[in-house]
């Protein structure tokens, strides 16, 4: 538990306020603000639907469909789970650049570090080149994986030392510089004179942090709402529809019971591919979410913090290339990765560099993740290094649940074992006579993942709003039938 200290602990944050509509017009701000602000693109939405629940002063909230989805594997029974572990992986998700973020002021990632494993028989071994991240792992000399290691980030966060930013009411990060702060923000702010504005300082915490990422993923005026509001005014979204070029073959067939009166889902029926599909939402990484919709998530002030970001140049205000790419092309940590892997997001590069001195292991052993590391410089300060394999043995990449078997998911994503009395206790609740309800077959892929993906982020019909392409196709055909029926029907109704 933390104590009176690390909470009231924090880094000082300077806004400029406008008077007259009470709005906070900008935060000016160094490394320790920003590193905390940009890492939010780096965690998994499990851990972003863990963490809105948790209370702060904002109390908890509610990000699209994500609360449902991991709430409903919370309740799964351990029968439809291959692995136990499997369903703690999934519920504390690894993010894929802890080593990074374990170096900030203000981490809010609660999730237990990844604890990675050497072979105990390091000079003899034939298999010494593997790390693993389960402990009591058999190696091939028949010793066991049981040397902890810590894995070490030479990087401190993302941004240079002594930056200072811009940041603007929707998250758009800007340097502090000639080029980007001049007179004309100060006129695009629409500000009238000195005495419309008041300078406030404040001091920063991870509590506040934590509020700032409920605010960023709700509202459209994060720091207004952070700082005056101290609640998320809630974002208008209009959905559309993602259009990607469907490089992956797979595809996913469902059944999707529909209410004939308004044409939306109310729960969607397949095998455990399809319960895959959806569970693996909880290991996507939300920087590499911005990615495959293009920077399109349609997210609070998601969009705008991520395009920033983008447009930042990595040469001057990063402290590496890899380490901008953590953040706006973040991967899936090795573990989770699938060999029917739909959406299109990728594993970073697997590897460590494991530097010890002397011949042997024995002695002092510090090991690097591969994408943030350069040997040259490390090399010459230990002595010697050995590449290192990652290797899991939590992982299945067969996927989660069991089968083969029907699983059920209901428009906002709570996830289930398919029963017919389930079905028919979920119509009973909804009130929906039998005769109102229509099953139909469709088969989906990449396009339409994505498109549920997204709708899951910002709204509570996910399966409605990133199916509703085909299910406006399926209508247009019911109509057409039914216009076609009206027709022979006329002629016969002349002849009475």
């Amino acid at each position: 538990m933390a104590t009176t200290t690390e909470q009231t602990e924090g880094v000082t944050l300077k806004l400029l306020v406008n008077k007259d509509t009470n709005k906070v017009l900008f935060a000016e701000a160094g490394k320790d603000f920003v590193d905390a602000l940009f890492s939010f693109l780096t965690l998994p939405l499990g851990t972003i639907a863990r963490l809105v629940e948790k209370k702060s002063s904002m109390g908890p909230v509610s990000v699209g469909c994500l609360n449902k989805l991991y709430g409903s594997l919370k309740e799964f029974d351990k029968e439809y789970i291959k692995m136990e572990a499997m369903k703690e992986m999934l519920l504390q998700p690894t993010n894929s650049s802890e080593s990074y973020c374990s170096t900030l002021k203000l981490n809010i990632d609660d999730t237990k570090p990844t604890k990675h494993f050497l072979c105990t028989n390091h000079k003899n071994c034939p298999s010494s080149n593997y790390l693993y991240i389960s402990r009591n792992k058999k190696c091939s000399c028949l010793d066991y994986y049981i040397r902890s290691v810590s894995l070490k980030n030479p990087c401190n966060g993302f941004v240079n030392d002594g930056t200072s930013f811009v940041i603007t009411n929707d998250l758009v990060v800007m340097p502090n510089s000639v080029q980007f702060t001049s007179l004309g923000l100060l006129q695009n702010l629409d500000i009238n004179g000195v005495s419309s504005v008041k300078e406030w300082i404040v001091n920063v915490t991870k509590d506040k942090v934590l509020d700032m990422l409920k605010c960023s993923l709700l509202s459209n005026t994060t720091l207004t709402d952070l700082f005056l509001r101290k609640k998320p005014s809630l974002k208008k979204y209009k959905f559309f529809s993602c259009k990607v070029e469907n490089k992956c073959n797979i595809q996913i067939n469902v059944k999707l019971v529909i209410r004939k009166s308004d044409g939306k889902v109310v729960y969607a029926q397949g095998e455990q591919d399809f319960a895959d599909f959806l569970l693996s939402f909880l290991s996507l990484p939300l920087g590499g979410v911005m990615r495959i919709l293009r920077g399109n998530c349609s997210i609070g002030n998601i969009d705008s913090l991520y395009k920033s970001i983008v447009d930042l140049d990595e040469t001057k205000y990063f402290i590496s290339k890899e380490t901008k790419n953590r953040l706006v092309d973040s991967r899936l940590s090795p573990q989770f990765k699938l060999s029917k892997q739909i959406l299109p997001i990728d594993n970073p590069r697997s590897g460590y560099y494991c530097f010890f001195k002397g011949e042997s292991y024995e002695k002092s052993i510090s090991v690097y993740d591969f994408n943030a590391f350069i040997t040259d410089a490390y090399s010459s300060h230990w002595g010697k290094y050995k590449w290192l394999n990652a290797e899991s043995s939590k992982g299945n990449n067969e996927g989660y649940v069991k089968g083969p078997r029907a699983y059920m998911a209901t428009d906002d994503l709570v996830l289930t074992p398919w029963y017919p009395i389930s079905a028919l206790q979920l119509i009973t609740h909804l009130q929906i006579p039998l005769s109102d309800l229509k099953e139909i077959h469709v088969t989906f892929g990449v396009k339409e993942c994505l498109s549920i993906l997204k709708a899951s982020l910002i709204s509570t019909s996910a399966l409605t709003n990133g199916l509703s392409h085909l299910l406006l196709k399926f209508k247009e055909e019911t109509d057409r039938k039914n216009l076609k029926l009206e027709v022979k029907e006329e002629p016969n109704k002349k002849v009475k």
